[in-house]
C-alpha cells in the first residue's frame, strides 16, 4: 500500500521503497532472495512489480486460454513479452530496463504506488492524472457495494 516517491539515477537504477522490500521478503520463499517481475503495465504508461510467487500464480491462468487462438496470443506477448525477472541488490535497488523507463517516461523522479499485491511505477504527472481520472469514475459510476 502507499505512495512513495523516489530517484531514478543515471544508471537506470531506483531504491524500492522499504515497506515493498518488506512484503517482498514475505512473499519469498524461505531462505530465497527476493524476486520480482518487471513489465510494462497493458493498461497504463508504468511499470508494474510483481514478487516473483504471485507473477508465476497469475501466469497460471493462461493455461486456460486455447493454444494457438488470437487472444492466447495477444495476451501472452502482453504479459510475458516484455517481462523481465530481477532481483534487487542487498541495498534494496533494482536497475529499470531501458525499454521500460521509456515506456513509462520516467525521468528522474518516480512514484512507487501500491496496488495490492503488485506495486507501480509512475511518472509522477502521469500517476496524478491517473488518480484524477480514478476519482471521478468513483463519483461518477458509484463506489462499489463491497466500499461502502
Amino acid at each position: 500500500m502507499g505512495l512513495h516517491q523516489n530517484r531514478l539515477d543515471g544508471k537506470g537504477r531506483v531504491s524500492i521503497p522499504a515497506a515493498f522490500r518488506t512484503v517482498l521478503r514475505q512473499r519469498a520463499a524461505d531462505g530465497e532472495t527476493p524476486a520480482l517481475v518487471l513489465r510494462s503495465s497493458h493498461k497504463y504508461k508504468c511499470i508494474e512489480g510483481w514478487a516473483a510467487a504471485d507473477y508465476e500464480k497469475m501466469s497460471a491462468k493462461f493455461d486456460t486460454l486455447e493454444d494457438f487462438s488470437n487472444e492466447r496470443d495477444d495476451l501472452t506477448l502482453l504479459f510475458f513479452g516484455d517481462a523481465t525477472p530481477i532481483v534487487p541488490d542487498k541495498e534494496g535497488r533494482l536497475v529499470l530496463p531501458e525499454m521500460m523507463v521509456r515506456y513509462a517516461n520516467l525521468t528522474d523522479a518516480v512514484y512507487f504506488v501500491g496496488t495490492r499485491n503488485t506495486f507501480e511505477i509512475w511518472e509522477p504527472s502521469a500517476h496524478e492524472a491517473r488518480l484524477a481520472q480514478a476519482r471521478a469514475n468513483a463519483i461518477n459510476h458509484r463506489l462499489p457495494a463491497m466500499l461502502q
